[in-house]
């Protein structure tokens, strides 16, 4: 999966209690690929409203992929 660790550094930042600093996680399928905006063939899986590590963010998206 491609993208995480910077979707990790953006997340170490965030607070939980301030919505401004939360990170959203878009993730496409065609390209394996998590981001933090949206875009063609990209969709949302949940915003990140604590810090994550790569690894965190990976076991987020296959826990969506698996609903």
């Amino acid at each position: 999966m491609k993208g995480l660790k910077k979707i990790s550094d953006k997340t170490q930042n965030t607070k939980s209690n301030d919505r401004s600093t939360w990170v959203a996680l878009y993730y496409s399928y065609t390209t394996d690929t998590v981001y933090d905006k949206p875009g063609d063939g990209r969709h949302k899986i949940t915003d990140l409203i604590n810090p994550n590590t790569p690894q965190d963010i990976q076991e987020t998206v296959e826990y969506f992929n698996r609903l």
